[in-house]
C-alpha cells in the first residue's frame, strides 16, 4: 500500500505542477516601427535696404518730437517745439528679409530703441516700431510671413525724443535686428 499512496502522491503532484505551469505566463516580446523625420528650409536672411531718417528740423526751448509713420508714403510730424525745415526726407527704414517662401518669421530681439549722437556728444533717444510689408502691420514679438517668392520688407519707423535746446548737429546711431523662423 505504501507503494500505491506514493504513486497517487506523485501523480496528485505532477498533475498540480502540469495545471500551475499553464496558468504562470510567459514573456511575449512586443515590436513597433517609428520614423524620424527632418525639413531642411531655405536659411532666413536678412539685409539692410534704408535708413530711418527723421529729416531736418529746428527745437525752441521746450523740445518735442519728431514722428516718421510706418505707412510707406504716411504722415511725418512733430510735437512740441520742433519744426521742419524739410520733411521730404524723412522717411521709414527697411530690411529685406529672404528665405522659405511663405514661411512664417519672428521678430525676436530686435532693439526697440536707439540713442543717436553727434560728433560733441549731444544725444537723443528714438524709439522704434517694426512692421512687414506682407503682414501689414507690427511684428514686435508677432512676426511676419514671407512671401509665395520667400521674400518680405521688414520696415521700421518711430518717434524721436528731441530735448529742450538740442545741440544742432549730424545725429546717427546703430541699433541691432534679429529675425529668424
Amino acid at each position: 500500500m505504501t507503494k500505491t499512496r506514493c504513486f497517487r502522491f506523485t501523480v496528485v503532484v505532477l498533475l498540480l505542477t502540469g495545471l500551475i505551469a499553464q496558468r504562470v505566463p510567459t514573456a511575449q516580446a512586443a515590436s513597433e516601427t517609428a520614423t524620424a523625420s527632418a525639413e531642411m528650409v531655405t536659411p532666413l536672411v536678412i539685409v539692410f535696404q534704408t535708413p530711418l531718417d527723421f529729416g531736418d528740423f529746428t527745437v525752441g526751448p521746450t523740445g518735442g518730437t519728431v514722428i516718421v509713420s510706418p505707412a510707406q508714403f504716411g504722415p511725418k510730424s512733430t510735437t512740441g517745439d520742433v519744426s521742419w525745415i524739410t520733411a521730404i526726407s524723412a522717411g521709414r527704414g527697411s530690411f529685406g528679409l529672404q528665405g522659405e517662401p511663405n514661411r512664417a518669421y519672428q521678430n525676436t530681439g530686435s532693439q526697440t530703441t536707439v540713442t543717436l549722437s553727434e560728433l560733441g556728444g549731444s544725444t537723443m533717444t528714438a524709439n522704434l516700431i517694426y512692421f512687414s510689408d506682407t503682414a501689414g502691420g507690427p511684428v514686435s514679438g508677432a512676426g511676419g510671413q514671407l512671401n509665395g517668392s520667400g521674400m518680405d520688407v521688414l520696415g521700421f519707423a518711430g518717434t524721436l525724443n528731441v530735448n529742450a535746446n538740442q545741440t544742432p548737429g549730424a545725429y546717427t546711431g546703430t541699433f541691432n535686428v534679429t529675425v529668424d523662423y
